[in-house]
């Protein structure tokens, strides 16, 4: 906008100054023909030979000057009006300016607001993560106790077996059943530690599917004034 202004506001003066080189010659023409006057004897009737000289010398200078005073006049309303023209081509610049400088506030004003939007959004963005990693925190506390459990449990499953075994000589009619009470009691462990396993890794997937989203609502691209 300010760009088609400024060309305006040229061609306006450019305008003004055709109107000037209009007008001015005009004023030159005139000035011309008080240099080069046209015969009195073709214009006027003769005079007298008795007129007074100093009379007519009199009346020729007050001629003179009336016809500069008139040149002047008229080239002194040539200037008036192309000023004139030239202050109305810049009350017309003036107005096309501020209506620029309007749209553009406008536009400032409609991307602030966008980025006080993103602002919140970002914020809200940021306090759901904050909720999300103290939830896989104590998620995960939770977990590693149970972890902690069932290795607890299972070095007392081994320590039994190994005690088994150290008994087996004495204890064989009873070996068989314990023992597969003992591998049945180690396959569930074992598929409780493979869910715990599972359920681990799918928070982690989950946690980091979050901070994915989180990155992009971050890095996305904001729209344009």
């Amino acid at each position: 906008c300010i760009r088609n202004n400024a060309t305006k506001s040229v061609m306006w003066r450019k305008r003004g100054d055709g109107n000037k080189s209009t007008k001015t010659p005009s004023a030159g023409a005139a000035t011309g023909a008080t240099a080069d006057p046209a015969p009195a004897n073709i214009l006027t009737p003769a005079k007298s030979k008795t007129e007074d000289p100093q009379k007519q010398t009199a009346e020729n200078s007050g001629s003179e000057i009336k016809e500069s005073v008139t040149i002047k006049l008229a080239h002194l309303e040539s200037e008036l009006q192309s000023r004139t023209e030239e202050v109305d081509d810049l009350s017309s610049n003036l107005a096309l300016a501020k209506e620029s400088l309007r749209h553009l506030s406008e536009q400032l004003d409609s991307t602030n607001e966008k980025f006080e939007q993103l602002q919140i959004e970002k914020a809200a963005v940021e306090a759901e993560n904050e909720k999300l990693k103290q939830a896989h925190a104590e998620e995960a506390k939770v977990l590693q106790a149970e972890n902690r459990l069932l290795q607890q449990e299972l070095r007392e499953t081994q320590a039994a077996l190994e005690a088994e075994r150290a008994a087996e000589g004495r204890l064989e009619p009873y070996i068989a059943s314990f023992r597969a009470a003992l591998e049945e009691r180690e396959r569930e462990l074992t598929a409780e530690a493979a869910a715990l396993a599972a359920a681990l890794a799918a928070n982690a997937a989950q946690w980091q599917e979050r901070e994915q989203q989180m990155d992009r609502l971050m890095c996305g691209p904001v729209e344009p004034p």
